[in-house]
Order: C-alpha cells, then structure tokens, then sequence
C-alpha cells in the first residue's frame, strides 16, 4: 500500500525542517516534505503499518505545533480517497479557537525518527492494564483541543483537564503523593 497525505497547515516560515525527511523504519519507508503552508507524507508499506505510521506522525506533528494537521488531500495506491477517512478518532479534528491559537512548541527541531516515533508509542500506548494511564491522559489532552469539544460547556472542559493533571500527578508520583498532615 501507498498513500500519500497532503495536509494544511498554519503558514510556517520554516520549511524542510523534519529531522529526518525520510522514513524507514518499522517496514515503512516514506517522505515527509513541509512547505509554507503544507506538510505532505507519503508512506509505502503493507496498510497497517501505513496506517500505524501516519497515525503516530500525524499526533506528534500535533504536539509539536498545538493542532492537527488538516488533511487536504489523500491518495491510496494512484486513487484520490475522501480525506474524511482519515479521522479515524474524532480528535484528530481540531477545534477553530485552538487551530487559531496553537503555537510551534519546538520551532524547527521537529523529530519523526524511528526512535522518537517508537518511543512516542510506546509511551502513548500505556493504560491500565500495564498499571499506567498515559493513553488516557494523551486522548483526553487530544479531546479537549477537537472540533468536537468546541461547544462543549467550560466547566466540563476542565473538569477534563482537572483529570488530565490528576491521571499526570498519579502516574509520576504514585497514588497517593500527599500525606493528611499536609492538609490538617
């Protein structure tokens, strides 16, 4: 399978910037070219670890940046596909205020190496049964920031945030970093 990705961004002042610009790692190899106000992946494999791949790389290009991607353009094996079924989540479709407001957190030190992706999901990928909540804490973070939320009443956004520090607390310090004595 290869698919090819063409999303739009926020313009972008630095272009080329992916450390590294080409993929092979996990059978999948592949480019990934920024312009101005585009950020184009093409990615060859069989489809789930094409799929896998552009996943990963799509959420840690938000991380970097505050927002996904908008997907413009998707092509599969030579045939233009409906770009809707990239969404496999709905976060992944970022709200307006927070597309509006993001801002690069790592300006032009944009990682996708084998090793940042690897280590990304298998970070990404952590929840209860193997005593850790992080897949929680990264969809609820991803959450708040999608289209979906958007309407979504204030208190309740950050009832979800609330939650999102809690699961970040316990999963760094234990299940009970506080003592009664702290408090009484």
């Amino acid at each position: 399978m290869r698919i090819t990705v063409e999303f739009e961004t926020k313009p972008n002042a630095n272009t080329n910037i992916m450390q590294p610009p080409n993929i092979d790692f996990q059978n999948v190899s592949g480019n990934l070219i920024q312009e101005t106000k585009k950020f184009m992946i093409s990615l060859e494999s069989n489809a789930e670890d094409v799929i896998e791949v552009l996943r990963s790389i799509w959420e840690l290009s938000s991380l970097y940046d505050g927002y996904f991607y908008k997907p413009c353009k998707y092509n599969v094996d030579g045939i233009d596909v409906n770009v809707e079924k990239l969404y496999f989540l709905s976060f992944y479709k970022t709200g307006k205020t927070w597309r509006k407001c993001a801002s690069t957190l790592v300006g032009i030190d944009k990682d996708f190496s084998e090793k940042r992706v690897l280590d990304y999901n298998e970070f990404r990928n952590k929840g209860r049964t193997s005593g850790e909540m992080f897949k929680s804490l990264i969809n609820s973070y991803f959450y708040i920031h999608s289209e979906a939320y958007e309407t979504i009443n204030v208190n309740h956004r950050l009832s979800l945030l609330l939650n999102i520090c809690d699961g970040f607390v316990i999963n760094t310090s234990g299940p009970k970093w506080w003592s009664e004595k702290d408090f009484f």
